[in-house]
């Protein structure tokens, strides 16, 4: 289910959202490093979507504290 999910959602991708393409990789989802800004702006766009386009991500705040990023998963 994951490639036709991710590839839906790949399609959809705005240029903006560009940088978070590693984590709707068709063959695996890769984590990538950004911040509070990027990250709710995925969150928002991936709500927007009707739900057969939309995948799976969550956060994860990295252990040493840097200015304020965060590390999404799929």
């Amino acid at each position: 289910m994951w490639p036709a999910l991710a590839g839906r959602c790949r399609a959809e991708l705005p240029l903006r959202l560009e940088w978070a393409a590693p984590l709707v990789d068709l063959v695996a989802p890769r984590p990538v490093v950004c911040d509070c800004e990027q990250t709710e702006a995925l969150y928002r766009w991936l709500d927007s979507l009707p739900t057969t386009v939309q995948v799976s991500v969550c956060c994860e705040r990295q252990r040493k504290p840097t200015a304020a990023t965060r590390r999404l998963t799929a």
